[in-house]
């Protein structure tokens, strides 16, 4: 049986190793978003409280003009166990992700004006079932609940999201909230909101306490960065060390009279085989220690897609090497490297 070249184990165990351990960053990365948005009241940090007070008895329309990136919400009910609000927007923080079934609001559902709510599971308790519809009540008006939360032990499981366009109630007055991705995208909306409506609104910002987790988020993410840029690292010392290590065998083969394109073609395979091992591995890893014994790798977070990419990076990284092989190959003098210098 011919003997394996112990560099080509070395990778295979290096690759398959630091390429699971990236999925787990990933893994932690995404589960901490996940908790820091949904403790921190369903919002991210970029989010603008402000509080509108209407000094007039005239009746003033809120002004819904604000941009894809951005959403608006009206705090309607904020109690520890019953969060109420009108929503406005898409859903670019992915509320359809935490659904257990159903539909989050839609942009349609706004646009037309239906009284349509999401809810969280310990608030199924506030609806009744009509005509085989389920509807929650609010300020005697009967919204259709088309969508509930999953349980998170959040806050997510006591809340409930209003069509924010639907509400009959004609006092603009109130709590409100932007929140987006773009921190500038939502000052700036602020600063719109503020400027189109009239004289006799005055705006004011709310100020939100933020926990001790959410003043050690900016942390946690630079060390997730850090320890990324770490087993990049490593995988591309042992890159570089496996090309290296190849120069003696180039050398040999060569002298032996194979061709660039050969070299190339018995290098592919012996990547393609260590590749694909590599991928089973993990796999594997993640079938075993994605059970909910251990559950603490949050490996339950990971799809087809996140292994797909794996897939397409690891076949990458074997196309690339195969081409630094070739390009030092330009290089190689048999003589020398032969001697061992």
């Amino acid at each position: 049986m011919k003997k394996i070249p112990y560099e080509y184990i070395l990778y295979y165990f290096q690759l398959a190793l630091v390429s699971f351990f990236i999925l787990v960053l990933l893994c932690f990365h995404l589960d901490f978003q996940e908790k820091n948005f949904l403790k921190r009241g369903m919002f991210s940090e970029n989010f603008i409280g402000f509080d509108v007070m209407n000094h007039s008895n005239q009746p003033h329309s809120f002004p819904f003009a604000v941009s894809s990136g951005v959403v608006l919400s009206k705090e309607l009910i904020e109690m520890p166990q019953e969060i109420v609000r009108g929503y406005y927007g898409a859903d670019i923080f992915g509320f359809a992700d935490f659904l257990e079934e159903g539909v989050f609001i839609r942009v349609s559902d706004q646009a037309q004006k239906r009284p349509v709510a999401v809810l969280g599971k310990e608030m199924l308790s506030q609806t009744v079932v009509k005509n085989g519809r389920r509807y929650v009540g609010f300020h005697q008006q009967e919204f259709e609940v088309i969508g509930v939360f999953r349980e998170t032990k959040t806050d997510l499981d006591f809340a409930v999201y209003l069509n924010l366009t639907a509400l009959h109630r004609e006092d603009i007055g109130g709590r409100y909230y932007i929140d987006g991705k773009n921190d500038a995208e939502v000052t700036a909306t602020y600063h719109q909101i503020e400027a189109s409506l009239a004289s006799d609104i005055q705006l004011s910002k709310s100020i939100f306490r933020e926990h001790l987790e959410f003043v050690m988020a900016s942390r946690t993410r630079l060390l997730l960065l850090f320890a990324l840029i770490a087993a990049n690292a490593n995988i591309i010392v042992t890159t570089i060390f496996f090309i290296y290590r190849q120069r003696y065998k180039v050398a040999v083969q060569k002298l032996c009279g194979m061709t660039k394109n050969a070299i190339a073609l018995h290098y592919f395979k012996i990547l393609l085989y260590i590749s694909s091992l590599s991928f089973v591995t993990v796999v594997l890893l993640r079938q075993f220690l994605g059970s909910n014994h251990y559950s603490l790798f949050y490996l339950e977070r990971l799809t087809w897609m996140h292994f797909g990419v794996l897939a397409v990076s690891m076949a990458t990284l074997a196309c690339m090497i195969v081409i630094f092989i070739l390009f030092s190959m330009e290089e190689v003098n048999i003589s020398d490297t032969l001697k061992g210098s």
